[in-house]
């Protein structure tokens, strides 16, 4: 299943922009004197001798990849004043004990997934350096000779263990690029505050940074990822701002924050241009987000789903539609695992919007005015209590993908047949009694799963369809579908209660997968109630109740747990059982049974 998420990929914008940052080196030759380690040793016996040759002379690009070299030899630099890339990635390289004197023209180099556990002071002679990479080393500390690096453009040290960042790299004016992300840093660096004044990206996810109040120098900022910090003092408003007019892009995802008391400049009278925001698992609500929103007036892209709902997941009761400040504007929102109980009416304000993910919610009906959606796409309404489809569903005439799995649909509306554009429709695992006939008449139809229903897919025949090859198109899309089973379920008659199939059912095929695990000896009829085993003459006390499999509609995922049978079980939940489902705990909890509760049955 395609990812609904979450802004992980960079967008084509991201790639314009740091293909031009790379593109900035001036003076570069052409790609043609590009050289590699292992052209070269075809001629020569050893590595010193390669080093010691003139051709290197006329060498701009020099590749050494893939070499299980854990050092450089001393020459390594002899012959090299031209050279301006040098890619020595994926060795075992330990240090990087070299003559940096050389290397004068150097504009590029790169030593990622290296055994590197710190960078020589040397790299400070490399004036004209613009890039560095030392992606997926050790490194622990960064030198104080990089702030000799003035004509750095882009630093890229993310995978590393670096936990501080020395104080002279405020002096890379010329940074456009940082990377920091998977690292152990617990404080800011000083250079993103005080320096680096023409900032573009900034990325220090997977960090152990508990504050970042204090906002930026660059005033160019435009992508700021923050996700994966631990709990948060307070949100940093600073992203709101209007001092910050060209931050497009922010993630936040799974870094908490105690506080979101927003200062006046970022509620209501400057706004931010923020386009796409991710905040994932970061513990929002109602309240919060409408403070929130009220400075968000360009934004297109909205993440505040969560993977699972859990205890530190973000819990709505309300989607965030009717107070958006500028709903047209919206192309993708999701919002999953969120505890959400229902879409408003207002869903209708969202007419651009393309992408939408409830899934692994609580949703029991959708709004006839999600109808109105006449641009929209991509529809997750997966892992819900739905009971029905709204009858104008047709009129999302640019409707390419529909999500339904795990719900308690019985049928399809007959609009549904105008879904010329339909490709994937996933009715998984819901309560159809027979194959909907509509979905002969959905014309361009190619992935389709309908199996987990109350009658077997067998040699399932569908007009225009081969359904088998149709199923393995759908459960390909994701590795979680890889779990589904072909059985149909299990339901009861409606003549004795005993339990049945629509088509004849294989009582072993049962097993651990039924949803009901009993015996059918222990079902009596209705008849019979008074002498079966359950009856109030023959009731024992002392005897060990029956355990049955009862299903949470409060769980997210198809996942029953195993409790004491209890006819409260069968009652609505209370408030505080539906909080605690959606925060987390998995299964209902056994109701308390009250003194003389059953003295009038």
């Amino acid at each position: 299943m395609a990812s609904e998420k979450n802004f992980d990929d960079a967008s084509s914008k991201d790639k314009e922009h740091e293909k031009l940052v790379n593109g900035r080196l001036n003076g570069v030759p052409p790609n043609s004197s590009t050289l590699s380690l292992d052209s070269m040793l075809e001629n020569h016996s050893n590595l010193r001798d390669v080093f010691n040759t003139q051709e290197f002379t006329k060498v701009v690009d020099f590749s050494m990849k893939n070499n299980n070299l854990t050092s450089l030899p001393e020459n390594f630099t002899s012959n090299l004043s031209n050279v301006s890339r040098i890619d020595i990635s994926d060795k075992n390289l330990q240090n990087l004990e070299i003559c940096f004197e050389s290397l004068k023209n150097l504009q590029e180099l790169i030593v990622d997934k290296n055994r590197l556990e710190e960078l020589p002071s040397g790299l400070g002679e490399l004036v004209n350096l613009k890039v560095l990479s030392a992606v997926g080393n050790k490194l622990t500390i960064i030198p104080e000779s990089f702030g000799n690096l003035r004509n750095l453009e882009k630093l890229e040290l993310s995978h590393n263990k670096i936990k501080s960042f020395s104080d002279t790299c405020v002096n890379l004016d010329n940074l456009r690029v940082l990377n920091l992300s998977c690292n152990e840093l617990r404080t800011v660096p000083k250079c993103v505050v005080e320096g680096s004044s023409r900032l573009e990206i900034l990325d220090l996810s997977h960090n152990q940074i508990k504050e970042f109040t204090r906002p930026p120098c660059s005033r160019n900022l435009r992508k700021f990822c923050f996700n994966n910090n631990p709990r948060n003092e307070r949100f940093p408003d600073w992203i709101l701002t209007e001092r910050f007019s060209n931050l497009e892009e922010v993630v936040l995802d799974e870094t908490s924050f105690s506080s979101f008391d927003l200062s006046a400049k970022s509620l209501g009278q400057t706004f931010s241009h923020l386009k796409r925001l991710s905040m994932s698992k970061c513990r929002l609500s109602d309240t919060t987000f409408d403070h929130l929103s009220q400075s968000l007036l360009d934004l297109e892209y909205l993440n505040v789903g969560n993977e699972i709902t859990n205890l530190d997941g973000n819990v709505f009761w309300v989607m965030p539609a009717a107070n958006l400040k500028s709903p047209e504007k919206f192309v993708e929102i999701n919002i999953q695992a969120a505890g959400l109980p229902a879409l408003p009416c207002e869903i209708n304000m969202l007419r651009n919007l393309t992408r939408l993910n409830v899934s692994k919610n609580n949703i029991s009906s959708l709004p006839e005015e999600i109808c109105e959606l006449e641009k929209l796409e991509v529809f997750n309404a997966a892992h819900n209590n739905l009971y029905a489809l709204p009858l104008r569903l047709g009129n999302l005439t640019a409707l390419r993908v529909l999500f339904l799995e795990t719900n308690k649909l019985t049928s399809l509306p007959d609009s549904i047949q105008s879904l010329s554009r339909l490709e994937c429709l996933d009715l998984y695992n819901n309560e159809f009694h027979e194959v909907p006939k509509q979905l002969e008449k959905i014309p361009n139809l190619q992935a389709l799963d309908i199996d987990g229903n109350t009658f077997k897919t067998d040699n399932l025949q569908i007009s225009n369809i081969e359904y088998l090859k149709a199923r393995n198109i759908l459960r390909s899309t994701s590795n979680i579908l890889l779990l589904r089973t072909n059985d149909s379920k299990t339901v009861y008659s409606s003549d004795d209660g005993s339990l049945s199939s629509l088509d004849d059912w294989d009582q072993q095929s049962l097993g651990e997968k039924s949803m009901i695990n009993t015996n059918l000896s222990d079902v009596g009829s209705v008849e019979n109630w008074d002498i079966s085993e359950d009856s109030a003459d023959e009731y024992d006390p002392t005897a060990q109740p029956r355990t049955y499999n009862v299903y949470s509609p409060f769980t997210v995922s198809s996942v029953f747990y195993y409790g004491n049978f209890c006819p409260a079980d069968l009652h609505r939940a209370r408030i505080r059982d539906q909080l605690a489902a959606m925060r987390g705990n998995s299964g209902a909890q056994t109701p308390n049974i009250e003194e003389g509760q059953f003295d009038d049955a």
